[in-house]
């Protein structure tokens, strides 16, 4: 939180609160919770994610496409064919 103090001045937003009614809304902690939970995923993304997806791609083996096989319009011939032979 000392990043966001830098910035904002606060590095606890606990004493944060909306007053509503004869009461108080203490809203500061959930706001500290969000802001560190955001900090942390950034961090984990970062730190974990981004690294271990650039070297599954530079692991990945290049390899070359395969022939996909005969065509929708061959095999739909094959098809035809094969309905209009007389059959024993």
């Amino acid at each position: 939180m000392d990043l966001i103090a830098l910035f904002i001045g606060l590095p606890d937003f606990s004493s944060l609160a909306i007053p509503v009614g004869v009461g108080e809304l203490n809203i500061g902690v959930f706001i500290t919770a969000v802001i560190t939970f955001l900090i942390t995923a950034l961090v984990v993304y970062l730190a974990v994610v981004k690294p271990y997806n650039a070297v599954q791609e530079r692991m990945k083996k290049d390899e070359p496409e395969e022939d996909s096989g005969p065509t929708q319009e061959e095999l739909l011939t094959e098809i035809r064919d094969a309905l209009t032979r007389p059959t024993l």
